[in-house]
């Protein structure tokens, strides 16, 4: 019923695997069916809870919706896996001129949680954003008590580069969030430093 996107296939091979199963995106809609779906997530208060505002309201007007994905500045997809939607993972805010975006990410389904799926999805996304989108710069705004989404972004070689504190309230209690950035020049180099040390060690060993 869900199909499969672009998106999809210009990723093909590069999926992380966890067992048999990989994430796969489906770009979102303004659809019914997606709408609704959408809305089931977004109007669960504890799922949204670490969002940042308008979508974490506990509720779901077709109008933020409608903005959310017809925006330019918005890419959002449905995070595929065995061809069911699991939950989101997108950009906002891109900017083409300096070439950077917000990433963000929820995973709606309960029972999908605590599985890799949003660490899977943050991994594929970095390489669409970077390879298809030729943007420099990603970045996330996380709470200090959200212990999960920091394990995501750590996972994904994303750095911790600064604080806003008391910027970020969740049932009226106002928490710290962290600013982490992913620079895939930085990576490509650290991973080229870690290549060239590995065969130095070899080296002198032999």
């Amino acid at each position: 019923m869900w199909g499969r996107s672009v998106f999809v296939s210009c990723l093909k091979g590069s999926a992380f695997r966890k067992g048999e199963e990989s994430v796969d995106f489906l770009p979102v809609r303004a659809i019914h069916e997606h709408y609704m779906l959408c809305r089931s997530w977004f109007e669960n208060r504890e799922t949204t809870k670490w969002l940042s505002s308008p979508l974490r309201l506990g509720r779901y007007p077709k109008v933020i919706h409608e903005k959310l994905i017809t925006d330019r500045r918005n890419q959002v997809f449905f995070i595929m896996v065995d061809s069911s939607p699991i939950g989101l993972v997108g950009l906002q805010d891109i900017d083409r001129i300096d070439h950077k975006a917000e990433i963000w990410y929820l995973v709606g389904e309960d029972h999908c949680r605590g599985k890799n799926y949003a660490s899977q999805a943050v991994g594929r996304l970095n390489e669409f954003s970077a390879n298809r989108l030729g943007l420099v710069s990603l970045y996330a705004h996380v709470s200090v008590l959200n212990l999960a989404s920091i394990r995501v972004l750590e996972k994904n070689k994303y750095q911790y580069v600064g604080r806003l504190r008391r910027s970020f309230s969740v049932n009226g209690e106002y928490q710290d969030l962290l600013l982490y950035d992913w620079v895939p020049e930085f990576n490509r180099n650290e991973a080229k430093m870690q290549v060239r040390e590995e065969s130095d060690e070899a080296g002198s060993s032999s």
